[in-house]
């Protein structure tokens, strides 16, 4: 990401464990419960995972999530790829990516047994 930043100007993120642990904990969950949204079933959003965090970071937010299926031979750097593709093609994604207001970002990746991944890229300003 901060490779694609610097492309166009931007300041790198720095990671944040905490931001990625929130990112990877709505990974698992729309794996588990079998839906692919911002909001889960029970109406969270974003800031809401953030405000169930007492150490979070976060003042503001931002969230990109994929979800893509694979087979067995693909690599951690082919699926990255892919994502981050996909992203870069969408703009609201993309605006996320580029934009100046956030500081950190966290990714949680969630792999399941039949070769889906659920991506969730967070961000924190």
């Amino acid at each position: 990401m901060n490779e694609i930043r610097s492309q166009q100007g931007q300041d790198p993120l720095g990671s944040d464990v905490t931001v990625a642990s929130v990112a990877r904990a709505h990974s698992e969950d729309m794996a588990d419960r079998d839906y692919f949204a911002h909001t889960n079933p029970d109406g969270e959003q974003p800031w809401d995972r953030y405000g169930d965090v007492a150490d979070s970071p976060c003042r503001t937010f931002g969230e990109n999530i994929a979800m893509v299926t694979v087979g067995p031979d693909a690599t951690e750097d082919s699926v990255a790829n892919r994502v981050v593709d996909m992203w870069m093609d969408s703009s609201g994604h993309r605006q996320n990516i580029l934009s100046a207001a956030w500081n950190e970002e966290g990714i949680g990746v969630y792999v399941t047994d039949g070769g889906e991944v659920y991506v969730t890229q967070n961000f924190c300003g």
